[in-house]
């Protein structure tokens, strides 16, 4: 099963390292306002960095993305790090505050750091800055110093660690250093992440939204750098609802990632605060959940039967109903706008009508759709699919457990177990009806599990 991995962002969340573009302009290429690093890169960039096991933070990340950047528009290779010479880079950060020379605390040079991680220091280079916390401005300064400048600018290199440290109590209290070293070609390379995601991005977005990095073989071990526009090739900003496959090229090497460029939402009831933004845009960026007109979305309405039979048709990729019977349910007339919906999902086991009470033979279609019935759905779905059903949460957990109807036992453990439903303020709430960003919340978990 192909998985679809969104980063999701907004204005408002803008990293802003980039909001004064005239400092990168004035290095000889014009950098647009759209290619402003945004905070959900970092966070998706640090959280690949994790994964890798290299140390490195959102200080030193930015230093890499920003030397990368400034090289790749001066029609420069970008550099990688590895664990080793960020380690080195790491040590030298924090003798900085004892010592701000390219000499060591101990009188050696600064470059016996990188001896100590067994990595050659022929061709080496070291630029070190102090006092500010900001990574721009410490570029900025490197930038402005020639001797810093072609250290940057060296075409021999080919790595580089990045070492930031706060020292409290420090005369300075920001320490920065770069290691540069080289020379080095990638025998491999890869994008770092399951090569069968397919990556959602707003359409006109660019790919440096999605936090990718990627992953080289090399001499040194296995080197990691963030993918930015300028390595990349295959990517129409402007072609929206297509799958498009993408190349990044590092060392003369390529390797191929897959994105699905999405119109971008204009809902104003939905926006980058919400808890339920992440969710409401996967599934909107899917077609599987559309709003109730261009702008309104409808994320506290509540969810009725109908448009959750919908939802799931939509995930089944709205299959031909043309030779099944009518659903046969008295409120669900032929040719209504969840008549297919509901058809499909009856003739597959996955919805069935009210069997007591008034209402009994009829679907309930604009009825608010309840928890229970939710997680019933989406268990005969996933049988239906033959997914493995076998999670079985422990109900008895919840103090509102006598609550679950009889029919909704098993799905309702099913969705439970696999974190699909959660509590609802320490409850189950069963037979409580759910907001459409609810149900946008637990179809994205389902999708993503």
């Amino acid at each position: 099963m192909r998985k679809m991995v969104a980063r999701m962002v907004s204005a408002a969340a803008l990293f802003g390292i980039f909001m004064n573009t005239g400092a990168l302009e004035a290095r000889g290429a014009e950098i647009q306002q759209e290619r402003v690093m945004t905070q959900s890169w970092m966070e998706a960039a640090e959280m690949r960095s994790r994964a890798a096991d290299i140390s490195i933070n959102q200080q030193e990340m930015d230093v890499l993305y920003l030397t990368n950047k400034i090289r790749m528009i001066n029609g420069l290779e970008p550099l990688s790090t590895f664990d080793r010479i960020q380690a080195a880079a790491d040590i030298r950060g924090s003798e900085l505050g004892t010592e701000f020379s390219h000499d060591r605390p101990d009188g050696t040079s600064c470059f016996t750091a990188l001896d100590q991680q067994g990595i050659s220091y022929q061709g080496a280079a070291e630029n070190i800055s102090a006092g500010s916390p900001d990574a721009m401005a410490t570029i900025d300064g490197w930038w402005n110093s020639p001797g810093h400048q072609a250290n940057m600018m060296a075409s021999e290199s080919s790595h580089l660690g990045v070492g930031y440290d706060y020292i409290s109590g420090s005369e300075y209290g920001h320490y920065w250093v770069q290691l540069f070293t080289g020379t080095c070609a990638p025998t491999e390379i890869r994008v770092m992440d399951d090569e069968n995601y397919i990556y959602l991005i707003p359409a006109g977005t660019s790919l440096e939204y999605l936090g990718l990095m990627l992953e080289a073989d090399c001499e040194h071990g296995t080197a990691y750098l963030p993918i930015l526009d300028e390595m990349c090739t295959g990517y129409n900003p402007e072609q929206a609802g297509t799958i498009q496959t993408v190349q990044a090229e590092y060392g003369g090497r390529t390797a191929s990632f897959q994105i699905y460029p999405y119109p971008p939402m204009q809902f104003t009831d939905v926006s980058a605060g919400d808890w339920y933004y992440g969710y409401v845009e996967y599934v909107y960026a899917l077609n599987i959940m559309t709003g109730l007109n261009d702008t309104y979305f409808g994320a506290v309405e509540p969810l009725s039967r109908a448009q959750f039979a919908v939802i799931l048709y939509r995930l089944e990729g709205e299959p031909d109903v043309s030779g099944l019977a009518a659903a046969g349910f008295p409120d669900v007339p032929e040719g209504i706008w969840y008549d297919n919906a509901v058809r499909w999902a009856a003739a597959n086991g996955i919805i069935s009508g009210y069997t007591s009470g008034s209402e009994a033979g009829k679907f309930g279609a604009s009825d608010k759709i309840t928890r229970a019935q939710m997680a019933t759905m989406m268990y005969r779905y996933a049988k239906y699919k033959n997914y493995d059903t076998s999670a079985d949460g422990n109900l008895d957990s919840f103090p509102d457990v006598s609550d679950v109807p009889e029919f909704a036992v098993d799905g309702m453990k099913w969705a439970v177990g696999m974190g699909i439903i959660t509590g609802d303020q320490e409850n189950l709430n069963p037979q409580g009806s759910a907001s459409r960003a609810v149900g946008a919340t637990i179809i994205t978990r389902f999708m993503q599990g």
